[in-house]
């Protein structure tokens, strides 16, 4: 069955995707690429106690593979999308007030904020964008598939790999977290598809498909529980204990509070949580337990715990970091030929 897909209208702007040859979409694409008992036990097993939960800083960089078309997203975009990922992890998205306040209660700001690197590995001076003109635009994320030419150490980065589609198999997705522990060979990383990039300066913006994606980044389940893969039940579960259990992804929005699966009235599925499914605006929180769970990941966890202490922060320039930051530009020679020069050779002088 193939599938026309209109994602996203902006203004005047509309991204049209036709998906040829894809049999089903899938909004994320967790489920279909990794064991997902990988590294994962129920929050009650971990380890909450004698951590450091103050404010972590993440360094980001972002690998975009285009060729030159809607795909090679704007630096603007990735600014916007890099504070819509920072509003949406501290408690701030726009439309907070807006949850049911039964579950506006309960949320949470992770105490995380994730920045552009200012230093490549080598130790050269980024603006934490790098940009490829490849044919791996139509990216499929499959065992064979080996980017290792592209990823920065993921011990010390984030890695986003931004494309024209992202793809398992016939299953087109908006995006892909990978999570802690499992080490594909196309790298611990997030994947998003370009849609999800287009933001908009006058405050219309695209979904929290990033959000989402570092939430498994960071070892959160979709709400639903993914046990069972697309066929969902109620014996399903993401782990944490203050979420309510429901059937599959709900794909409400606040008009259709309470929305009951699986006898979890009176107020029904968390629908506003940023690891369900819904419409654009219509996600808003984390919850405490998703936060003792990140923090844990991000204190205990091996390829999480270096990412944010003070040395990782210096190696990567994650510290001068702003929104204007941009590397000093690298003087040129100019041997334009209606310019004057004049050349001095010094006189050989024998001693």
């Amino acid at each position: 069955m193939k599938k026309n897909i209109l994602t996203f209208v902006f203004g005047t702007m509309a991204t049209l995707l036709t998906a040829q040859n894809f049999e089903d979409i899938a909004p994320c694409g967790v489920h279909l690429l990794q064991p997902i008992n990988s590294s994962w036990e129920s929050d009650e097993n971990l380890v909450q106690s004698s951590f450091d939960n103050t404010e972590k800083v993440i360094p980001v960089v972002f690998h975009i593979f285009h060729e030159s078309g809607f795909e090679n997203v704007s630096r603007e975009n990735i600014l916007l999308a890099l504070e819509r990922l920072n509003k949406d992890f501290n408690k701030n998205h726009e439309n907070l007030p807006q949850t049911p306040t039964v579950f506006s209660n309960i949320a949470a700001d992770i105490d995380v904020q994730f920045v552009l690197a200012t230093k490549d590995p080598q130790g050269n001076c980024t603006d934490g964008i790098n940009r490829y003109f490849t044919d791996l635009t139509a990216l499929q994320l499959q065992n064979s598939l080996n980017l290792s030419q592209f990823l920065w150490d993921d011990n010390r980065y984030l890695n986003v790999f931004v494309s024209r589609t992202l793809a398992s198999g016939n299953t087109l997705s908006l995006g892909y977290g990978v999570f802690p522990g499992f080490n594909p060979p196309y790298g611990n990383a997030i994947f998003l598809s370009h849609e999800v990039m287009l933001f908009s300066e006058q405050g219309i913006y695209a979904d929290e498909s990033i959000t989402h994606e570092v939430g498994h980044w960071l070892d959160l389940r979709h709400v639903w529980g993914d046990t069972g893969g697309n066929v969902h039940n109620c014996g399903d579960t993401d782990g944490i204990t203050d979420t309510p259990n429901q059937l599959g992804p709900s794909r409400k929005c606040f008009q259709d509070f309470p929305f009951i699966t699986c006898n979890n009235g009176p107020n029904g599925n968390m629908f506003c949580n940023f690891m369900d499914y819904g419409s654009k605006g219509c996600l808003t929180m984390f919850t405490n337990g998703q936060k003792n769970r990140m923090q844990t990941i991000l204190n205990f966890t091996s390829d999480r715990k270096n990412l944010w202490t003070p040395v990782n922060l210096d190696s990567t320039g994650a510290n001068a970091w702003t929104p204007a930051f941009s590397c000093p530009a690298t003087p040129e020679a100019d041997f334009a030929l209606d310019k004057p020069y004049f050349i001095y050779c010094e006189p050989n002088i024998e001693v």
